[in-house]
């Protein structure tokens, strides 16, 4: 028998057995390439590819609001709930309890601190805004201002149009002591909750804002081969 035609009978025989089989193969449907150049067009938030697309600065001016006040003076003034004593800052929460937020002092060869600055509230959410400086490091922390429930993040909160949503963001790729890059979370009833990270190794975002409940806007920071920095504005979006 021609080696050939046995060879070509099996084959044929193998593909009507694969055929009739009841359990079918999933399909997997894998993104263009193109689409995943770098993480400076495109990258993963959670589950979602995520688009980012070149805007300008005036968009991203029309929309970025919410630069907090540094004076705790002016922030204790408007929010009487909240006083600082010291080193401690008290919380009345809803139900007349109080919340005590401690500054922890440096102490020589400990390579340990911490040290809570209050920003006022977070609007539009029932929540205050507190700067935490730690030992060659920094976190924004947000407690709810009924329950106390704390919630740290990387960057400036930016609350979406819905509420239903709070983005933060962080440029750090000089010194690289702190997160570089995005952070997602939920707005749940009571809490906060992460919803999706992505740390960022090509650039950061200085300042994040809402464009709507689909799109955010960033002021996104870049180093050049000399290690200068750059600034551009862009949109991220799911879809372009």
């Amino acid at each position: 028998m021609n080696p050939r035609v046995s060879l070509l009978a099996l084959i044929t025989i193998l593909l009507i057995s694969c055929s009739t089989g009841t359990k079918e193969a999933p399909v997997v449907t894998i993104p263009e390439a193109k689409t995943l150049i770098s993480e400076t067009d495109t990258f993963f938030g959670g589950r979602n590819l995520l688009y980012v697309i070149d805007t300008t600065e005036t968009v991203f001016k029309n929309f970025f609001t919410q630069k907090p006040d540094t004076s705790e003076k002016n922030n204790f003034a408007k929010n009487p709930e909240v006083k600082r004593n010291g080193d401690t800052i008290f919380l009345t929460l809803k139900d007349n309890s109080i919340k005590k937020l401690i500054n922890k002092p440096y102490v020589e060869g400990a390579d340990d601190l911490t040290e809570y600055k209050y920003l006022g509230k977070v609007k539009p959410l029932n929540y205050h805004l507190f700067y935490v400086g730690f030992y060659e490091a920094f976190a924004y922390l947000m407690v709810n201002a009924e329950n106390g429930k704390e919630t740290y993040m990387c960057g400036t909160p930016s609350v979406s149009p819905n509420k239903k949503y709070v983005a933060a963001s962080c440029f750090d790729l000089q010194a690289g002591f702190v997160f570089n890059g995005i952070q997602m979370y939920d707005v749940i009833q009571d809490s906060i909750k992460p919803n999706w990270s992505r740390e960022l190794s090509k650039w950061g975002a200085d300042h994040i804002t809402w464009m709507n409940d689909d799109v955010l806007l960033a002021e996104k920071m870049y180093l050049d081969t000399n290690q200068n920095v750059h600034t551009a504005f862009v949109k991220i979006t799911c879809g372009k």
